[in-house]
Order: structure tokens, then sequence, then C-alpha cells
């Protein structure tokens, strides 16, 4: 099936929100670290992990940018040596096969104080259901993070309600998907400042972009290699009809049982919840 309106709205609020913390809070560490062998996703490629995820592919939040991995000090890029994509979300380097045994894979890039999924877990199943694992620090012994292993601080955004309102004659319907981002974060400190963020997105547009326009591939690397920025890529589509509009924003806590019933679980978490207003005028059945 192709990709429908939530499916883009969806995505393209991720990578707005993703952009908007990293710029405005300045969240990202430069780090730099090893690759480890691991058990790979992909069968005709070997595997080699990262001890953080995710790794940080917005050039326009600034940082550190992985464009390419030493192998034994030399520098290469996607293309050579047998690299044949960089999954930047979970961290990963693929090669058309192992590396000798002595090889080590290292790099520089940084990576991002907060994680975003897009989720279809309630919150219940959010909060209840799952214990986190807390991002490595640079003190411990480093080891390649499995495919698909969520460490916080992260956001889960969840799109919980979509409504078709009539609007004008001729179809025009307004469009209202409310977003729910459940915030996972290592501080106070830090869920105090991302849910501030988040707050302050109200009343802006966010611009939205096609499937063709989405700036990752099926791998997780770079479309064609050209380096992701944002702010180049959203240029001139907000406010137009290549936007949807933030009417409103609220952040909430959570009710003490509930809260406790959680730290039992994760008890080094600190969790916040936003909700998002997105509406928009378009006529679904043209």
């Amino acid at each position: 099936m192709i990709p429908q309106f939530a499916n883009q709205v969806m995505s393209s609020f991720l990578l707005f929100l993703d952009n908007r913390v990293g710029r405005r809070g300045v969240a990202y560490e430069n780090v730099g670290t090893n690759f480890y062998l691991t058990t790979s996703p992909l069968s005709n490629y070997a595997t080699y992990s990262a001890p953080y995820k995710q790794v940080l592919a917005d050039q326009s939040v600034g940082g550190q940018l992985l464009t390419g991995v030493y192998l034994n000090g030399t520098f290469i890029r996607t293309g050579t040596s047998g690299l044949y994509a960089i999954n930047y979300n979970e961290g990963q380097l693929y090669f058309s096969s192992p590396l000798p045994a002595n090889t080590t894979v290292s790099g520089n890039y940084a990576i991002k104080d907060f994680n975003f999924y897009i989720t279809d877990e309630s919150e219940e199943e959010l909060l209840f259901e799952n214990k986190y694992s807390p991002r490595p620090k640079t003190a411990q012994t480093m080891s390649g993070l499995g495919t698909n292993q969520i460490t916080y601080p992260c956001i889960f955004l969840n799109a919980i309600d979509n409504q078709n309102e009539p609007y004008e004659l001729g179809g025009t319907e307004l469009t209202t998907i409310t977003v729910q981002a459940i915030v996972l974060a290592d501080s106070k400190y830090k869920l105090d400042a991302v849910r501030s963020i988040l707050s302050d997105t109200i009343r802006l547009e966010v611009p939205l972009l096609s499937a063709n326009e989405y700036p990752f591939d099926n791998y997780g690397g770079y479309k064609s290699g050209v380096v992701y920025n944002y702010t180049g890529l959203t240029a001139n589509k907000a406010p137009t009809t290549d936007s949807i509009y933030i009417n409103n924003t609220s952040v909430g806590k959570f009710a003490g049982t509930i809260l406790s019933e959680f730290r039992k679980i994760n008890p080094d978490v600190y969790p916040g919840i936003c909700e998002f207003e997105l509406v928009k005028m378009r006529n679904p059945r043209s």
C-alpha cells in the first residue's frame, strides 16, 4: 500500500520535532567509538553496530556527521571497501561481507540526546510492559547495540485520533490529527527542558514531505549519498498547502499512582507526556 495522508503527517512530524529538539536544545553529544560485529538484520550483509543510537543525521542541527568510518585508521565512505550503507537510526554499518578479524572499525559522530520513534503502542503498553535500557555512558566498556534495541532518553510518537469535519462547500474538510508524545528522560532537568521545547511548537507550521522527498532510504541511510539538511529540505514549505498547523499543545504529568508503578519497572527513568493537535484544511475525496 502506498503512503496515505496520516503516514505523511507522522513521518514529517517526527523529522520536524527531531530537528526542533536538536537545534533549540543543542541536544546532541559528539563521540568517537568503535563499531562491533553484531547479528545482522540483513541476510546479505555483515552488520557492525555502534554502542549508541540514534546517530545524528541532520546537518542543520550541528554536531559531527557520520559521513564515513575508519578501517584500521583509513577513512572510507559509503560505496568503498565494502561499506554498503550507514543506518543512522540503528547506529549500524552494513558491509558486503565480514571484515578480517583484525580490522578495527571506528568513527566520529554525534548522538542525539533524545531518540525519536513512531509507535502504535498505547500509553499503558509503553509505560508498564517495557523495561528500558539507559544510553551507555562513555566510561563504560562498549559493545554494539542490537537491532531494534531501544535506549532512553527517547520520545515515542503515536497518532491517537484522526477526525474529519465539514469545513466549506466543495468537499473541503478540516482534518484534525492528535499526536501523543511519551517522553522518557534520564533526568528531571532534561524532561523539563524537552517538554518546554515541545510545548513551544504551538501555532507553528509543520512542513509535509512526500515519500519521494523523505531523506532516508530503506537501509536508514541518505538517499543517493546526499547529506540530509532539514532546514534546506523544508525551505518554502511552510506555511503553504504543503504544511500542517499545530493548533494546540498540552503538556501533562502522570498521576502519582501511575508514576510510582512505572518507577518500580524503570526506577531511573523520568516520564512525561505531551499532546499535539494538528489541523489542516483538505479535500480527502479529491
